[in-house]
């Protein structure tokens, strides 16, 4: 579902894909209204919040963002500046789930 469509649902678990700048926010969309979006859909998990973002990305999704056009195939990725300063750091994917 869309970040807007999870509006006033509670969840056990979310999962947010694809959080890298470029992608989260748009460039082409108000970022007050970006970062509202961002909290809804992170608000709506009861008990686990899992927010994913690509180092690098292959295939079709290599272009997918901001600056597409002028972006390398395959060039290296930040996660959303949104999620700067937060509680969590950002986690190699692998080593947290052979954590569990």
């Amino acid at each position: 579902m869309t970040m807007g469509g999870a509006k006033g649902l509670t969840v056990e678990a979310t999962i947010i894909m694809a959080t890298e700048d470029g992608v989260i926010p748009r460039p082409d969309c108000e970022i007050a209204e970006e970062r509202r979006l961002f909290y809804v859909a992170m608000t709506r998990a009861k008990r686990y919040l899992f927010v994913t973002w690509a180092r690098k990305r292959k295939g079709p999704t290599a272009r997918a963002g901001a600056g597409a056009r002028e972006r390398r195939f395959g060039a290296y990725r930040r996660y959303s500046h949104f999620l700067d300063g937060g509680p969590i750091e950002s986690q190699e994917g692998t080593a947290f789930i052979r954590s569990f």
